[in-house]
């Protein structure tokens, strides 16, 4: 038969890459392979890292938490890292594997095939896939330990133009496509903004309860009292049966004590009506805590603290028009108590 007849798949006269080239080029696969994990890793580790326990450890003066908040801090730097990072990792493992295929006889067609058909599968699963499984999983780990890998490379990109190019390109895109940047966060939005960013690790009861908290330097005791008409009231002239009546149905451990003329005269506590029962309610009040109704919760509790009291009678001018106690302002914070 024809010696020039066979051709193919193997590409007759090609020089075949000795044992020496053939390792280097593995190695450089690997070593691709390896930096778009790591590339791929960071930039999802990043994405859902908790960025309460980042500010704790900065407080705390960590090394690697300082230098990886310098990197957050510039997003459009950050990300154009890892994009430029992960192309050269791409780039670098096509041209290990063209190589090796290149040296084993197979002609260019059937290079590019087979080299497709393998690059695709190894960066997928080793390269995109599992290394971002894992920096999901161990965020809050390998995000640190893997800061000074990230901040070498941010340099040597930066060093070579290659960063600001694309940050410059990006932003030009940006601007040419209307899309402004969003506007800047109050200190109380950033806040909330922290939470939601950590939904991975904090649950949406928590995120809820510290939207709550937030809320407090705008609710007042008009938002969080009980109407006046609508409060368990004790009254001077009321007997001892009606006292317990009150009681029974009610679960307060204070109450507002009002005279005939519907005044409010001080507080009583449930417990004092219950120890001496032979005393009038008059001689078991003490001085009500009183204040306006467009005091704010956050104020009320400081107030409540300071003077060791659990209720408040919230006035408008010289007319009671609220009782607000402790649990009412506490709920406005955690939600509602349920009995159990």
């Amino acid at each position: 038969m024809d010696q020039d007849a066979p051709r193919g798949c193997i590409e007759q006269g090609v020089e075949k890459v000795s044992a020496t080239q053939f390792y280097f080029y593995a190695g450089l696969l690997f070593a691709a392979l390896g930096l778009s994990a790591m590339f791929a890793g960071i930039e999802t580790g990043i994405y859902s890292l908790n960025r309460i326990r980042l500010a704790i450890e900065v407080g705390r003066a960590r090394k690697a938490a300082m230098k990886l908040l310098e990197e957050i801090r510039f997003p459009n730097r950050l990300l154009a890292t890892l994009l430029i990072g992960n192309a050269c990792a791409h780039d670098l493992g096509s041209i290990a594997i063209a190589h090796i295929l290149e040296g084993a006889g197979f002609s260019p067609l059937m290079g590019i095939v087979l080299n497709t058909c393998l690059l695709l599968p190894l960066i997928f699963i080793f390269g995109e896939t599992l290394p971002k499984e894992l920096f999901r999983v161990h965020t809050d780990q390998w995000s640190y330990r893997c800061v000074g890998f990230l901040r070498v490379f941010r340099i040597i990109f930066t060093a070579i133009g290659l960063v600001p190019l694309v940050t410059w390109l990006g932003s030009l895109i940006v601007r040419r496509a209307g899309l402004g940047a969003s506007a800047t966060l109050n200190a109380r939005q950033r806040f909330l903004e922290l939470f939601h960013e950590s939904s991975t690790t904090i649950g949406e009861r928590q995120v809820a309860m510290a939207a709550r908290v937030m809320q407090l330097s705008e609710l007042t005791l008009l938002d969080v009292m009980t109407p006046w008409n609508d409060a368990d009231i004790l009254r001077e002239q009321f007997s001892n049966a009606q006292i317990h009546q009150v009681l029974t149905r009610s679960n307060h451990s204070t109450y507002p004590l009002v005279d005939g003329e519907n005044r409010c005269v001080g507080v009583v506590s449930a417990m004092d009506v219950l120890v001496a029962p032979e005393k009038s309610p008059r001689e078991l009040a003490r001085a009500a805590i009183e204040l306006p109704v467009t005091t704010h919760v956050s104020e009320a509790l400081r107030i409540l603290r300071e003077r060791g009291g659990t209720l408040l009678i919230a006035r408008d001018g010289e007319k009671e028009v609220g009782v607000c106690s402790l649990r009412d302002m506490l709920e406005s914070v955690v939600g509602a108590f349920v009995a159990g």
